[in-house]
């Protein structure tokens, strides 16, 4: 999955998380630096 793709995820995930009732910041995103052999 490309980086876009992830983060344009969590913002329809949190759109419909507001339209649920819930806060915008129940989702927080940390950018991370990860390489393919961190997921073994």
């Amino acid at each position: 999955m490309s980086q876009n793709t992830f983060y344009q995820n969590i913002s329809l995930l949190r759109k419909s998380l507001l339209k649920a009732g819930l806060s915008a910041d129940i989702i927080i995103t940390v950018r991370a630096l990860l390489n393919k052999s961190d997921f073994g």
